[in-house]
This record gives structure tokens, sequence and C-alpha cells, in this order.
């Protein structure tokens, strides 16, 4: 993740949601919260009941993405980080473009 280019693209943005497939990506959070502007609010998922994800079938995995992804969707957020580079690795680009929110890898 290159912070200072990603930062700037989350700038202005309220509601930002950031997915792990555990709890790895706390440390992504933690330096987003560093160096993004206050009054941005901050859902982690952290997706601990059905890890490790790399073990799994790509389909069901899938599965899994998609599901936290409406999650965000029912939140509102703006832009999603993903600390989940199994889940990144198998999302098409259209996928990603589907989300209709920007889409960073951390």
């Amino acid at each position: 993740m290159n912070i200072t280019k990603d930062v700037e693209e989350l700038i202005g943005k309220v509601d930002i949601g950031i997915f792990d497939s555990g709890i790895g990506g706390i440390t992504v959070l933690r330096e987003l919260m560093k160096s993004v502007p206050t009054g941005v609010r901050f859902h982690y998922f952290g997706d601990t009941a059905r890890v490790p994800y790399g073990s799994k079938p790509p389909s069901e995995i899938k599965k899994y993405v998609h599901q936290v992804f409406d999650f965000f969707r029912s939140l509102s957020v703006e832009a999603i980080v993903t600390a989940c580079n199994t889940s990144d690795s198998i999302l098409s680009k259209e996928e990603k473009k589907s989300l209709e929110v920007p889409f960073l890898v951390s």
C-alpha cells in the first residue's frame, strides 16, 4: 500500500470500510487513522469466523467477500480497503469496478 497516494484518494470520504480475513488488517486501520483527517468513520470487518481464506476454494472465498462488501454497502461506505491479499487476488477487475466505490489494496 502506498500510504501517501492511497490516502490522497481517501481524502473527502466519510465512511471507509476495511476488510481482512483475520485481524492483520488492524495495522492497516491504525496507519489510516494516523493519516486520514478527523471526521472519517472507519468500519473494520475481520472475518475471524472463516479464517484462513487461503485453504478454501475460490468460489467460496468470493461468496464470503461479496457478503462482506454487501455489509459495507449497507453502511454506505464510500471506499473499501482490503488487507486480505487472498480475496484481492481472486476478484476480477470487473468485480472490483462493480463495487461503485474506490477499492484499494493494502
